[in-house]
This record gives structure tokens, C-alpha cells and sequence, in this order.
């Protein structure tokens, strides 16, 4: 007997179509409640059908999401900002235990009517020479966010959230960066990496912020997520890696996106108490991915190494005196 189906949920940000702003797209109590919401679904506690069990309750999935219903509002849901809003929409959903989040397209583009198409779709399509045997894809700003969430996540494979030190207490990160910066961090088995996205949703104010980890770990990189000169309203000149869509009508990116070193700094306070730190500039309106091989390609967890036979026989003698 096959299973039965697996709890569907449908999310659209609690805002009504005409008066939506980028503001409240952005707004992190919104995106919070309705993680809190899932999370309570996955677990089991909220479930109005007597007849579904916990198990299946643990299998949640977003089925239809979308930044603003009733098909988007153009100068929201096609921007920038709205690849900000599907990437933290997924990294949420999944931190709170969903299977996995599908955004809503709807019509992407008919010839008859080419107008018509939703203003949250991912990726439109358009008719070469005004010709309907001669359809083209046609990637959109939100698109950008889909691609954030799927490298982070090791190309859509397995991710393990990860706890970090708070990053206020570790270098140049003031009370107005901390407001700005959400951060979500995930150890991926399938690529033995750390990842960890840092998104800065200030308009006029960038960031410095330092990830620290355990262990000693090697350097990373850095690839961004960029806006065009608009900002956050931008819906055109975003550039992932400095690769973009635009222009492309095949689908494919226009160029190799690059990454950037990101020097890990290892520091050893005590023995067997080792971290890393890696200090990444996160410009406003903007994202910026991390990832770090774990050490000796151990992704079951970011653990300190071990200590050498002097370092060893060190720390029992330290333990010994403090003992006594």
C-alpha cells in the first residue's frame, strides 16, 4: 500500500498586491513567522487533519510560493530584491525542516499573449522575430535567487544546517550591520564544504562580517550575488560571479562566474579549542556565498584537528596542574 501524500503548503507574503513594496518583501518578521509556521507543521504540532501522522507531518513541502500573490507586482516581484526574497524564502523553509519549496510561474509567456505573464516568474519566454515556432527563453531577476539557494546548497544536494558564533562578536560588525546581515550556514556531505550565505538587505550600508568555524580549515572562496545600479529595484545588469543571464537566449549564462579568495585566518587559543576565521566584505544589496572545504574532506562535521603528541601531552600536564 503506497504511502499517503505528504502535507503541501502554498506561501505568499502577507501583503496585499497593490499596496506591496520591496520593503515588505524583505521584511524579516514576515519571513520569520511563516518559518515558524512551517516549523511547526514539520514537527508535527500544528495539523488540523487528525488522519495525517507525525511521520508524515515531517515531510512538508512548499508547493506554491510566491513573493506576492495574485501573480506578483511588477517593481517588486521582477527586482532584485525578489531574488533576495526566493533565495531567504528556501534557506528558511529548509532550516525549518520543509522537503523542499517550488515557486509559482503560472503563464510564462504565451504568444497570443505575451503580456500576460506573471511578475514573480523566474524565467519568461519570448518569440524570435515575432515568430511562434521561434520561442526563447528569457531569465528574470527572481531567477538570480534560485541560483543563490542551489549553490549553497551544493547544486541542490544534501545540507546540514549549521550552528556559528554569533558574528557581532567577532570583528567590524556593528549594531546596524547586525540588523542588515542574515546569515545561513550549512555543511554539505555531498562536497565535504561549509557553506554559508551572508545577505546584506541595506540600501545604503555595507558589511564586513567575520565567519568563524572550528577546526583548522583551509582558505575558502567567495562568489556574489550583485545587484545592477538600481539596487535592490533593480530588474536589470545583475550579475551572479559577474556571469549574467542577460542577453542570453538560450537560457545558459553569459560568461564563467568567478570567485574570490577568502583567506582563512586559523587561530589556536588553546589546545584542541581551534577555529578559523574568514572575513568577508558584503557590499549593500547584495549576497555573498562562502564555502570551505572541510578539513581532509570530513563532512560529517566541522571538528577541531587533532592535536599533535607534544600538543597532546601539553595539555595533560596543564590539566594536571590546574588539578592540583
Amino acid at each position: 500500500m503506497p504511502p499517503p501524500p505528504s502535507p503541501q503548503v502554498h506561501y505568499y507574503t502577507r501583503v496585499a498586491n497593490a499596496n506591496a513594496t520591496i520593503a515588505d518583501i524583505l521584511n524579516d518578521l514576515n519571513l520569520d513567522e511563516a518559518a515558524r509556521d512551517v516549523e511547526l507543521l514539520v514537527n508535527g504540532l500544528v495539523n488540523s487533519d487528525q488522519t495525517i501522522t507525525g511521520s508524515q507531518s515531517s515531510r512538508v513541502r512548499i508547493t506554491e510560493a510566491g513573493s506576492v500573490s495574485g501573480g506578483g507586482k511588477s517593481g517588486v516581484s521582477n527586482t532584485f530584491a525578489a531574488a533576495i526574497w526566493s533565495a531567504e524564502v528556501a534557506f528558511k523553509f529548509a532550516k525549518a525542516g520543509a522537503t523542499g519549496v517550488n515557486f509559482h510561474w503560472g503563464n510564462a509567456g504565451l504568444f497570443q499573449f505575451p503580456d500576460a505573464e506573471p511578475a514573480y516568474i523566474g524565467v519568461s519566454q519570448k518569440f524570435k522575430d515575432n515568430d511562434p515556432n521561434k520561442p526563447y527563453p528569457v531569465v528574470r531577476a527572481p531567477w538570480y535567487g534560485y541560483v543563490l539557494f542551489s549553490r549553497a546548497l551544493g547544486n541542490n544536494g544534501q545540507a546540514i544546517a549549521l550552528n556559528l558564533p554569533d558574528p557581532k562578536q567577532w570583528g567590524p560588525f556593528g549594531p546596524d550591520c547586525m540588523n542588515a546581515v542574515n546569515i545561513y550556514p550549512f555543511l554539505l556531505p555531498g562536497t565535504s564544504e561549509i557553506s554559508v550565505t551572508m545577505i546584506n538587505k541595506a540600501d545604503n550600508l555595507d558589511c564586513q562580517v567575520s565567519i568563524v568555524v572550528n577546526g583548522k580549515l583551509p582558505d575558502g572562496t567567495v562568489t556574489r550575488l550583485l545587484p545592477g545600479k538600481a539596487g535592490m529595484a533593480s530588474t536589470s545588469g545583475i550579475t551572479w560571479g559577474g556571469a549574467t543571464y542577460e542577453g542570453s537566449q538560450n537560457g545558459r549564462m553569459r560568461g564563467n562566474p568567478r570567485s574570490e579568495l577568502a583567506h582563512g585566518i586559523f587561530e589556536d587559543p588553546e589546545v584542541g579549542n581551534w577555529t578559523t576565521s574568514y572575513f568577508v566584505n558584503v557590499p549593500a544589496s547584495s549576497a555573498a556565498l562562502l564555502l570551505v572545504p572541510t578539513e581532509l574532506g570530513a563532512a560529517e562535521e566541522s571538528k577541531p584537528a587533532e592535536p599533535t603528541e607534544e600538543e597532546q601531552e601539553q595539555a595533560d600536564y596543564e590539566k594536571q596542574q590546574t588539578a592540583r
